[in-house]
């Protein structure tokens, strides 16, 4: 152990008179430590994922069961569930399959390149993810402040959400052609640019990226959330300056806390997502404004990454312990489970002891 520690001490010694931009030490630092990182952070990859798909589906099926304040955030939830459920399948599958370049047919070679390697396959989920978000902020205010038009048209509302969904798909691959090229059989994917119209489209690209993908829903979810709560706050002070309150205004009173519990659980998940994503958006901002070099597939890359997918992993968990809906209905779920196999355990250690008693 001591002289494993003195060798990650020399590399750090050795690495930190570099001449490196301000803040950019940790960020050099990963991106040359050994392969066998790489191989630590492809099974950590492999286990998120499979939480991820395991937890997604199950909270995707009791929303079938279950319903959640209205068939509008019932659906938005569900999809968002599928979503991140996809997202860490496609990110299990690219971690072990891996599609030889050249395989012989150009076709094959193609969706390979472009589809395919290093992680491309993840990314229309990513962007349908953080869609998904922002239409459940924009859902909240909708019915706060137009209920009679959220309860007339749910199915309208769903169907807009589905258009900005399809909106938003070709944001995720519109980088492709700029930083992967195939020629020859080979298959380059790089961050950095020879030919200046690459160097411009990619730069405007990143930043486009983040200000649609980050600056645009972090503003929805503030402004959003902020007129939602202050509307409520109001309805709350004009119930409780009546000296008496009618059985209609209780009963509004009561309804009004549970739109605050939802909200407060909207609120929740959207910084979850903002903040998770927010290390891939810092290094691909630094690596466009050149304050650091990133390299495909490297492990500064990697870490990027494992942020997005631990977001869509952990997205169901936290939506279970955040709505107490799904909470007393897990909850119940267990109980009966265990109780169940309690009783399986406790009626085969009778048999055996019947058996016993009758040989």
């Amino acid at each position: 152990m001591g002289a494993r520690f003195n060798k990650l001490h020399q590399m750090f010694v050795r690495y930190r008179f570099e001449q490196l931009p301000d803040g950019m030490l940790i960020v050099r630092f990963l991106a040359k430590m050994p392969n066998q990182m790489s191989t630590v952070l492809s099974c950590i990859v492999s286990i998120i994922c499979i939480i991820g798909v395991i937890f997604n589906l199950i909270v995707f099926r009791i929303l079938f069961t279950v319903r959640i304040s209205s068939e509008v955030t019932s659906g938005l939830l569900r999809f968002e569930c599928f979503i991140c459920a996809c997202s860490c399948l496609f990110a299990l599958l690219s971690t072990h399959i891996r599609i030889s370049i050249p395989s012989g047919l150009k076709l094959v070679d193609l969706v390979a390149c472009y589809c395919w390697e290093n992680f491309a396959a993840i990314w229309f989920w990513i962007t349908w993810s953080i869609s998904g978000m922002v239409c459940l902020n924009l859902e909240r205010v909708i019915a706060i402040y137009f209920p009679l038009i959220y309860r007339a048209h749910p199915r309208r509302l769903l169907l807009l959400a589905v258009i900005y969904w399809v909106l938003m798909w070709p944001l995720a691959y519109a980088s492709i052609p700029i930083h992967r090229t195939y020629s020859n059989g080979t298959c380059v994917i790089t961050y950095t640019f020879v030919e200046a119209w690459r160097k411009l489209a990619f730069k405007t690209y990143i930043f486009l990226w983040c200000v649609l993908m980050y600056v645009i829903p972090g503003l929805v979810l503030v402004v959003t959330q902020t007129l939602v709560i202050w509307r409520i706050r109001k309805k709350s002070l004009s119930y409780a300056n009546q000296k008496t309150i009618q059985p209609t205004g209780e009963l509004q009173v009561a309804l009004d806390e549970h739109v605050r519990r939802l909200i407060w659980t909207t609120v929740a998940m959207s910084s979850f997502f903002l903040l998770l994503h927010l290390p891939d958006t810092l290094l691909k901002l630094l690596n466009a404004v050149r304050a650091v070099h990133l390299e495909p597939g490297s492990i500064t890359e990697m870490i990027g990454i494992v942020s997005i997918l631990s977001c869509d992993a952990f997205y169901p968990i936290l939506l279970i312990c955040m709505t107490s809906t799904l909470k007393a209905y897990v909850k119940c779920k267990l109980i009966c489970g265990v109780a169940h196999i309690a009783r399986y355990c406790h009626i085969r250690c009778q048999r055996r002891v019947q058996f016993g008693v009758s040989v």
